[in-house]
């Protein structure tokens, strides 16, 4: 397939993430997909550099 128009996707590793309790509830209820909202979530915040 041609690289432009479906870009490799970066491997994806385990972790153990603890949240505050309401944080977790928050992102759970969004339903299936969560795990990837926090990882969009975070993608966002390197983008924009941080941590500094």
């Amino acid at each position: 397939m041609l690289p432009e128009i479906h870009p490799k996707q970066p491997k994806k590793v385990r972790v153990t993430l603890l949240l505050e309790e309401p944080v977790a509830k928050f992102y759970r209820a969004n339903g299936k997909g969560y795990q990837a909202l926090i990882n969009d979530v975070l993608n966002l915040k390197r983008s924009y550099g941080w941590p500094r």
